[in-house]
């Protein structure tokens, strides 16, 4: 039964690792770029890793088995599924919640990647905040420049407050 069990967690461990670098990879490209296709792709990966983790007879597999001490002998196969067991168990959710987080990510997303914040009728970019902050001399336009920054919080605070309290991570 051991090997059985160590194909399973190999196969569970692949399975995971290619979901998860598909869906960082979505991530990267939704935050350095922002298109409405990278942002939808991002959303799209991170559901299929939710889906996948979400998955109640996996979750009930690795609880028994962790319960059973199936990894035997082996310290690293009983911690593997361990982990896996816990991994599991903490994202045991319905579609319908999984739906509602990424689309809630996906608009987050969106709202922190393309935010510009506005100084005297001009856009400024994050990093040009930023480079402002640090070298401007003139505290007015200091002061403007650090309001701007602040200016992404009412644009995230309706999906931000909703997040909160509806107990999504």
């Amino acid at each position: 039964m051991t090997t059985d069990v160590a194909s399973a967690v190999a196969q569970t461990a692949a399975d995971l690792r290619n979901l998860q670098i598909a869906s960082y990879a979505a991530e990267w490209d939704a935050a350095t770029h922002g298109t409405p296709e990278n942002l939808e792709k991002s959303a799209q990966t991170r559901a299929e890793w939710m889906r996948y983790l979400s998955d109640q007879a996996a979750y009930e597999r690795y609880r028994d088995w962790d319960q059973s001490n199936a990894g035997g002998d082996n310290p690293l196969l009983a911690r593997q599924i361990r982990v896996l067991h816990r991994a599991f168990a903490q994202n045991q959710q319905d579609a319908a919640t999984i739906d509602q987080i990424t689309k809630l990510m996906m608009t987050l997303t969106d709202a922190y990647t393309n935010f510009r914040g506005q100084v005297d009728g001009k856009s400024m970019t994050n990093n040009a905040i930023e480079k402002a902050l640090e070298d401007e001399t003139d505290n007015e336009v200091r002061q403007d420049v650090w309001e701007a920054s602040k200016q992404i919080g009412p644009k995230v605070a309706p999906a931000q407050r909703d997040r909160a309290q509806n107990g999504l991570r």
